[in-house]
């Protein structure tokens, strides 16, 4: 009896081992199908992350620009009003008068 114990356990063994390569392959294989995947997807990606990157920095480009005039703007208007109020206004104006 033990002689057959023995026979089942060294096939269980067997069949065990044979199994445990089998799944080490496909983690191997599939490993390098998601090594593959992401590949691709970082390459499909890659362009649209400098694209938008170029696009982000146009923007700030152009938000700096638009504060520059925004303030170029508001300095000549300050100065237009003190100009008017000096021509039309009676009283003497000085370089403290606030608008």
């Amino acid at each position: 009896m033990a002689g057959k114990e023995q026979n089942v356990l060294n096939r269980f063994k067997e069949d065990l081992g044979t199994r445990i390569a089998r799944l080490s392959r496909r983690v191997g294989e599939l490993g390098g199908e998601v090594c593959n995947m992401i590949n691709k997807t970082y390459n499909e990606f890659l362009p649209s992350m400098q694209s938008t990157e170029d696009l982000v920095s146009q923007v700030d480009s152009l938000s700096g620009n638009m504060d520059l005039l925004k303030s170029r703007i508001e300095n000549e208007v300050t100065w237009q009003r003190f100009h008017i109020v000096c021509i039309y206004c009676p009283l003497p104006c000085h370089s403290g008068f606030e608008i």
